[in-house]
């Protein structure tokens, strides 16, 4: 199965291919209205390298955003044309161009005008982007901080949880549980007691902005380090936790 359940929802006996069949093109209109914004998409794309896990943030984002509910995993595997024999990287399916660009195709209405496309869906896209770009310019300055915190606590998610809350500015704290830590961030149940370094690294580099810059993450990893050391390796049992399939991030 991959990381987050995509492939489970589409196994490749004859039952379940029944329950799920591909999804037909989009229709010319909703390609014409996409097309308008071919480059976005791309470059979206270019930035995620395909990954699907990239546009589940990003219709996780477009979702809230616009007050709906988060789509299931399922939908999200339909509308990315993911199948059995989908390419993976690390169990994660892997979009093409035009995979990608036919599911944001499918998200468009053509009943509204085109405006309302571009304010609902590509601004979120072109903000990703942006952040994306960021993150990828402040990764390599950070990674062996993030590295040394997450092994100082072996994985705790309480500890992660209690890192990631001090990168928040003050007003967004209030509202940011455990939970939500856990299922929008990590992709993980809520009940899951650690993650290994590969989870957490991404889950730090999905969600940054430019308001991290890298003297203030270094600065908050050192300060968790340090109050952490009652801890120690062996005070956590490390569990190679796969996210749940029934997580919905949509």
């Amino acid at each position: 199965r991959s990381q987050v359940g995509f492939m489970a929802a589409l196994r490749s006996d004859d039952a379940t291919m029944q329950r799920h069949p591909p999804a037909p093109p989009p229709a010319p209109e909703n390609l014409a209205m996409a097309m308008q914004f071919q480059q976005d998409i791309y470059n979206f794309h270019d930035v995620t390298e395909g990954s699907v896990l990239g546009v589940q943030d990003l219709f996780t984002h477009i979702a809230l955003a616009n007050g709906k509910q988060p789509m299931p995993q399922a939908a999200i595997a339909y509308l990315c044309e993911i199948s059995p024999s989908t390419p993976t990287k690390d169990r994660i399916p892997v979009l093409t161009q035009e995979m990608c660009f036919n599911a944001f195709a499918r998200l468009a209405n053509p009943k509204e005008p085109v405006e309302a496309y571009e304010q609902k869906v590509i601004c979120t896209v072109r903000e990703t982007v942006t952040r994306l770009r960021y993150s990828n310019t402040v990764m390599p300055d950070i990674q062996d901080d993030i590295q040394a915190l997450h092994t100082k606590v072996n994985g705790n998610t309480d500890k992660l949880f209690d890192f990631f809350r001090d990168l928040l500015p003050e007003e967004g704290r209030a509202n940011f549980t455990k939970a939500v830590f856990c299922q929008l961030i990590l992709k993980i149940a809520p009940n899951v007691t650690s993650v290994t370094l590969s989870v957490f690294l991404r889950a730090m580099h999905q969600n940054m902005d430019q308001n991290d810059t890298v003297e203030k993450i270094k600065s908050v990893a050192h300060k968790h380090i340090e109050t952490a050391d009652v801890y120690g390796d062996a005070a956590f049992t490390t569990q190679e936790a796969a996210p749940a399939e029934n997580v919905s991030l949509y």
